[in-house]
Parts: structure tokens; C-alpha cells; sequence
């Protein structure tokens, strides 16, 4: 049980304190960046142009009908046609032309043409914007990112605001994820609000899109999780870079952000960028500029000799001006693979997202790795999807055979099934499972008959649903809804949400074997200890959720307060398993 505990702390506490996929790009701060003659690089200082538009006549006016050529513009009963658009000169005189839209009290669209893209690198869109008599109304821009045959893969959206002076507008940088992305078209929606704006003036000009050099660090592994500290490599693919052979620097840290070993450092030997025009033949505008510039990759092997939690650091110097182009970062766990699984221990982790961002079959390697002994994961589907049913019977199975055992999260599916797209946090439970049995047994049957047989546990509702506290005959009501769920007579072991401020020494039997329990907000170990040892003692057994507290938006803020965060987590499971909690779970490790 000590190598069990020992084990959560050196590996859980650190490895789910950061984003998804244990993977993190934590920026840091400038003095750290500085060093060994390295300066400090513009962000902007690599972007190569592969699309502008000016308005001009003698690129985008030709026929000196004061519409851009190859833009077009939505018409429907949100767009009405009589909304005007034209080029007009900007003011003062001789600055260039500028696409000017006046609503009139309607919505309005503009789109660009399609732009050539390539999955390899990040974009950049900019532009010069003037907004007038806009008091309801908002505009947002939207990058649509479509593959050869006109398919929507992705989206990019973002609303921009500016005032009667122009305003130089810069967007976020939007990178396609979609190998068979192939252009991208600008979207410039104009959206009217309740009240209108009868003067509204929308002015475009100067647009531009740019391309950045992009850098990508990975390991050979989905999780970034091994087992032998040689097995590690690290790679750095680079695409889009000005420079052919630029030094790469890779440096490896430990959790505290310190430096282990020297820094290793190797020459890139990049090749040229070929542009294909073969998918993007029906497209006119965003040639000449993606194809510059060179691309490769390169491997590192880290000086690790021990298990534990690292950080590798990846920098790209520029061998001609010693700027510092591009750096990025990359967590690792390396762990021992003597560790037994057993069903009958008590730490596990809680995935609300079930798959995501993970998928079944990666977790099914990852867990028994991460040394857990039973998984929480929300298993209602349409019963019209049989196959994410059967995926769910696969994962169950194969995690039983592995050690672990599953626990069944049955949560509120009515906002699912109204809404198939809804992501939000499901409804609390208890107001599905007291309405009658004919109401919601429909909803949810499906589900316990393809799974009872691979699943013995089940909780009642999400980790932090309470929604039964303070129901009056809630034994009778739990027995009742146990009986109609599991009818075929299975050995089932059934839990419920509850608080800390509401134990009980029930005086009858209770019909539920476990309590998650959960308070008002969040909980630090000096908290969980105070619930732990002043709580009521329970008949049945007692779950506890263990996480960090929150990232804050500010990187150096974060580095700072890393070393307490771990701290307060390693504390939140020691206090746990001092003081005999049944169930110890990691709450939603890929969080960030």
C-alpha cells in the first residue's frame, strides 16, 4: 500500500496538474528565455504574406463595378440584397479604398474568395477596420477552413470591435487540423442586435493573411507516458522556417522548472517546401507564399535516469542573427512498469469525457500504467448508436482484464436527446430518477442491459451532483429505482452524491453501498482533513475527489505557483488515505 500511495504522488499529482495529453506550453519569462547570447525574437518578425486584398482596380475591381472581384455576399431574409456594399476611398484622400458595408437595420455577410492553406502551418489574418454609429450590433470574423469538394472541416470565429478611427485589427492565429484541408474563406458577419442600427457603418480595408513558421514537439508515445527513461525521444518537427539550417536547442527540466544535464544542442538541415497546386486548382488567391521557406524534423534523445515527471524544452536560434525564433515545450512521465493493479485498491481516476480527449483504446494502455484501480466514465448513449455501446462492453472489458474495474456514471441524458450536439453539464439526476419509472426507464434501459453484465458499479449522477440530499423516504426511493434498473438479480453495487455538511447516522439500513462525497466549493487539504475527521461515520463506503486548484491566466503566475499546487495535491491524497477514505479519486486528470 506505501509503493501504491508513493506511487499516486510522484506520478498523479504531477502528471494531472497540466492540460490535456499531458502535454504543456507554459510560456515563460523573458530573463529566463535570455541567456547564452540568445535575444529575444518579434512573434511577428517570420510571417510571410500569402494573401492580401487592397481594393485596388487593378487587382480587385477590374470591370469598375465598386464590388471586389471574387468576393460574394449573402442574401437570404437575415441578409436582405437591398444592405449596401462598395468600394469607396478612404479618407483622407490618396490612403486606398476600403470595402464599405451600411446594414440599414439588417444583418450582413461578406465573404473572401478561397485562399490556399496548407495544414503545416498557422495563419495570421489582419486588417484595418472602422466601425460607425454601431451601438446594438457586433461583428465577428470568421475563418471557414473546407476541403477540395467544398466541405466545411473547420471553424475559427472571433468577435472584433473598433471605433470611428480606423483600427488595426490582428486575429488569433488558426492552424488547420484536417490533413484534407486545402483553403480557407473569410467570413465578415455583421450581426444586428435587438434594437438596430439604422447608420451603421462596417468599413474594411488592407486585409492580409500571413503565414507563421510553425514548430511542433512530440514524443512517439499518444500519453507522453514510458516506462523506460532510454525509450524517451523527443522530436521537433519544423515547417515554414526562413532559415535552412537554424540550431535547436533542447534543455530538460525536472517538475520545478529546473535544468537537468547540459543542453543539447543540433544542427537543423531543413529541406525546401514544395507547394502542390493539385487540390487547390479551382483556387486563384493565396499562391507564392506557402511554398517558401524549409521544413523537417529532428529527434533528441533526453538525459533521463529515473522515473519521474519532466519537462523538455525545445528552442530554435537562428544561426545568422542569434534571435530566438520559435520555442515550445513538452511534458513526460516515465514510470515503472512492476506495478500491480488490483480492483480492490482504492485510487481511481474520474473521466467525464469518457473518450475525450483520450481515446478508449489509449486509455486502455495509459491507466494500468498510471497505476489505477478502478475508472469512472459516463456510459449513456442513444440507444440508436449501438456501436458506442459495444465500444463501451470493449473498454469495460478489456480494463477488467487489466486490473481495473469501471464504474457506470448514469447521468441526466434528457439535455442529450433534446439536443444531440449539447455539451453542457448534465442536469442533476435526482430530478430524472423521481419522476415515475415509465417516464425515465425508456431513457436509460439500453444502457443498464448491454453493460450490467460487464459493469458491477454504479453512481448515481456526475462527481459533485447532490441533488438527493434532502429527499424525504430516500432509502425507500433508491430501493425502488435499484429494483427497477437492475431486475435480472446481478450483484450490483449502487452510489449516490452527498455533502460533507449533510451526513447521517441513518437509523434503517440504506439501499446504496457507496456515498461520493463532495462540498460547497473547492477543497483544499486542510478542508478535506476537517471533512474527513469531523464528518458523521457513514454505513457504507465514503468516496473522496482529490484535485488542484485552478490555473490561473498568468503564465509566470503559474510557475510560481506550481510548487504549491503540488504540494496541496499531494497533501489532499495523503490526508485521504490516512483517515481510511474507501475510494480516492482524480478528478478529471486532463483538465489542464
Amino acid at each position: 500500500m506505501l509503493r501504491q500511495l508513493l506511487f499516486h504522488i510522484a506520478v498523479i499529482a504531477q502528471v494531472s496538474l497540466f492540460s490535456s495529453c499531458f502535454s504543456c506550453n507554459l510560456a515563460l519569462a523573458e530573463d529566463q528565455i535570455a541567456r547564452d547570447g540568445v535575444s529575444i525574437s518579434d512573434p511577428l518578425a517570420d510571417l510571410v504574406e500569402v494573401w492580401n486584398c487592397d481594393f485596388s482596380n487593378e487587382t480587385w475591381d477590374n470591370n469598375y463595378d465598386l464590388w471586389p472581384d471574387r468576393w460574394k455576399r449573402r442574401q437570404d431574409d437575415d441578409h436582405p440584397r437591398y444592405v449596401g456594399m462598395e468600394i469607396r476611398d478612404r479618407t483622407p484622400k490618396n490612403s486606398g479604398r476600403a470595402l464599405v458595408i451600411r446594414p440599414d437595420g439588417a444583418s450582413a455577410t461578406v465573404m473572401s474568395p478561397p485562399i490556399v492553406v496548407m495544414p503545416k502551418f498557422s495563419y495570421i489574418v489582419s486588417f484595418d477596420l472602422k466601425l460607425d454609429h454601431i451601438e446594438h450590433g457586433r461583428l465577428m470574423v470568421r475563418a471557414e477552413l473546407l476541403d477540395s469538394e467544398g466541405k466545411t472541416k473547420q471553424v475559427e470565429e472571433q468577435e472584433v470591435s473598433a471605433g470611428s478611427l480606423w483600427k488595426k485589427i490582428t486575429l488569433e492565429a488558426f492552424q488547420p487540423h484536417d490533413p484534407e484541408i486545402d483553403r480557407v474563406v473569410l467570413h465578415f458577419d455583421f450581426i444586428q442586435g435587438e434594437r438596430v442600427d439604422l447608420d451603421a457603418k462596417v468599413s474594411l480595408a488592407n486585409l492580409s493573411m500571413s503565414r507563421q513558421p510553425s514548430i511542433k514537439i512530440h514524443t512517439d508515445r499518444a500519453y507522453n507516458v514510458y516506462t523506460d527513461p532510454n525509450d524517451v525521444i523527443v522530436t521537433c518537427e519544423l515547417s515554414g522556417i526562413l532559415e535552412q539550417n537554424p540550431e535547436i536547442r533542447f534543455q530538460l527540466l525536472d517538475a520545478t522548472n529546473k535544468e537537468i544535464g547540459k543542453i543539447g544542442v543540433l544542427e537543423f538541415n531543413g529541406k525546401k517546401i514544395s507547394e502542390s497546386s493539385a487540390k487547390a486548382k479551382d483556387i486563384v488567391d493565396g499562391f507564392g507564399g506557402n511554398g517558401k521557406g524549409y521544413e523537417g524534423s529532428i529527434n533528441w534523445h533526453p538525459p533521463i535516469s529515473d522515473y519521474g515527471f519532466y519537462r523538455v524544452r525545445v528552442q530554435m536560434i537562428s544561426t545568422h542573427t542569434h534571435r530566438l525564433l520559435k520555442e515550445e515545450s513538452v511534458t513526460v512521465a516515465v514510470v515503472s512498469d512492476k506495478f500491480e493493479s488490483s480492483q480492490e485498491g482504492e485510487f481511481g481516476w474520474s473521466l467525464p469525457g469518457a473518450d475525450s480527449p483520450l481515446s478508449f483504446p489509449v486509455l486502455t494502455e495509459l491507466l494500468p500504467m498510471a497505476g489505477v484501480n478502478m475508472a469512472k466514465v459516463p456510459v449513456w448513449y442513444p440507444e440508436e448508436e449501438q456501436q458506442r455501446g459495444d465500444a463501451l462492453v470493449r473498454f469495460v472489458e478489456v480494463l477488467a482484464a487489466r486490473g481495473i474495474g469501471t464504474i457506470g456514471v448514469l447521468e441526466d441524458p434528457t439535455d442529450k436527446i433534446n439536443d444531440p450536439l449539447w455539451e453542457g453539464t448534465p442536469s442533476p439526476v435526482a430530478g430524472l430518477l423521481v419522476r415515475e419509472p415509465r417516464d425515465w426507464i425508456p431513457l436509460i434501459d439500453h444502457v443498464v442491459v448491454k453493460l450490467s453484465l460487464q459493469i458491477r458499479w454504479w453512481q448515481f449522477g456526475r462527481d459533485g451532483d447532490t441533488s438527493f440530499v434532502g429527499f424525504n423516504n430516500l432509502v425507500e426511493k433508491i430501493f425502488a429505482i435499484r429494483n427497477h434498473m437492475f431486475r435480472f438479480g446481478q450483484d450490483i453495487r449502487l452510489g449516490i452524491g452527498w455533502r460533507w455538511d449533510s451526513t447521517l447516522n441513518w437509523d434503517q439500513q440504506v439501499s446504496w453501498d457507496f456515498e461520493q462525497m463532495a462540498g460547497r466549493g473547492s477543497t483544499d487539504a486542510v478542508e478535506l482533513e476537517k471533512n474527513l475527521t469531523t464528518s458523521k461515520p457513514s454505513a457504507v463506503k465514503r468516496w473522496v475527489l482529490v484535485e488542484p486548484h485552478e490555473l490561473t491566466q498568468d503564465s509566470s503566475a503559474e510557475m510560481r505557483s506550481h510548487q504549491g499546487r503540488v504540494q496541496d495535491f499531494v497533501e489532499q491524497i495523503i490526508v485521504a488515505k490516512v483517515n481510511g477514505a474507501d475510494g480516492i479519486f482524480v478528478a478529471d486528470p486532463f483538465s489542464g
